[in-house]
């Protein structure tokens, strides 16, 4: 899944607020979009928007995995603990 118009520490960073705060997780879910434009990413691509709606609470380790993959295999969720 491409994600595009917003850096990949932008969304190590809202994945990482995602699995430690379980409030901003289910509002995430529940409305990725609204929740991307009160962060200030009203602008995003359809890819990008995309790539969060597709995340269910399941689905976190994975979308760290991919962040990961495109960091060049730096740690992400390490970074998040």
């Amino acid at each position: 899944m491409a994600i595009s118009s917003i850096e990949l520490e932008d969304v190590q960073k809202i994945l990482g607020r995602a699995i430690m705060d379980g409030d901003f997780r289910a509002k995430l879910i529940a409305d990725p979009e609204g929740v991307l434009k009160i962060l200030g990413y009203g602008n995003l691509s359809a890819d990008a928007i995309n790539f969060f709606k597709s995340l269910g609470v399941g689905t976190f380790p994975d979308a760290a995995d991919e962040v990961e993959a495109r960091l060049g295999g730096r740690a992400v969720v390490g970074l998040w603990i």
